[in-house]
């Protein structure tokens, strides 16, 4: 968190923190596509956004980013 705080704005990093958060995500999901995911696929999906998180993190790609236009 710390190498955010110094890379972004406190808004963009509040930003990330909301946008990333799985939980979130996954509330999202159940309340705007009811229809599109059963329990099984909800746990898919959590499953899958984990795996995206930790493989986002260590992706070098992603290891010198300083501005959201560099993240798009």
């Amino acid at each position: 968190m710390e190498k955010l705080n110094s890379r972004f704005s406190n808004e963009t990093v509040e930003l990330f923190i909301l946008g990333s958060t799985i939980d979130v995500i996954c509330k999202l999901a159940e309340k705007f596509y009811p229809k599109d995911f059963n329990e099984q696929e909800m746990h898919y999906l959590t499953s899958q956004l984990e795996h995206y998180q930790i493989d986002v993190i260590h992706h070098k790609s992603f290891q010198n980013i300083s501005t959201i236009s560099e993240l798009c």
